[in-house]
């Protein structure tokens, strides 16, 4: 199972978490975009216009690929 961390308290609207480089790589293959950003932790940010869909929908993504 995943470690579970996030360097920086989450605000508003984005988070930065760390995730293995597998776990990036099968994101962006499955079209979800973000960025690598400070000491390599990965930039997570909603639109204010990001449905409840659609971020259900990538963390059903990224359980099935640390799960």
């Amino acid at each position: 199972m995943l470690e579970r961390h996030l360097p920086f308290h989450h605000q508003v609207n984005g988070v930065f978490v760390t995730l293995p480089q597998s776990v990036e790589t099968a994101l962006r293959a499955k079209g979800w975009r973000f960025y690598n950003f400070i000491g390599g932790c990965s930039r997570l940010v909603c639109s204010w216009s990001t449905t409840e869909a659609q971020v259900d929908k990538f963390l059903a993504d990224l359980r099935a690929l640390v799960l």
